[in-house]
């Protein structure tokens, strides 16, 4: 019997930039999305947080059937919106190519470094 052990993702600095794009200008449901989100949570960069879409949006057949509303969606914290401000600063810099495809160090949580 093997047993597997899931291997830390670790996400390139254009990899985290990218997805905090997409969590600032499009909803990212929690049930879809990226591993780089989940790793946006575990850092503190996004939260999950109730959709601005409500239950009485909801058609009658869908309440009647269940549906329980709109589900949680991204949404970028303090933090969040300071590596992202980081990041697309670094992005139009000459050093972006040096820090690219660099992995993102989780323990400096928003310096590239």
């Amino acid at each position: 019997m093997s047993t597997s052990h899931a291997v830390p993702f670790t996400p390139s600095h254009a990899e985290v930039l990218t997805s905090l794009r997409r969590v600032r200008d499009r909803p990212v449901v929690r049930h879809h999305h990226e591993a780089t989100v989940d790793m946006l949570v575990n850092i503190g960069f996004v939260v999950w947080a109730r959709s601005p879409g409500r239950l009485p949006a909801l058609s009658f057949l869908a309440r009647w059937i269940g549906a329980r509303g709109p589900a949680p969606v991204a949404a970028l914290t303090g933090q969040g919106i300071t590596a992202l401000s980081l990041l697309e600063a670094v992005e139009v810099s000459p050093h972006w190519g040096a820090f690219r495809d660099r992995p993102w160090d989780h323990s400096a949580k928003h310096s590239p470094s």
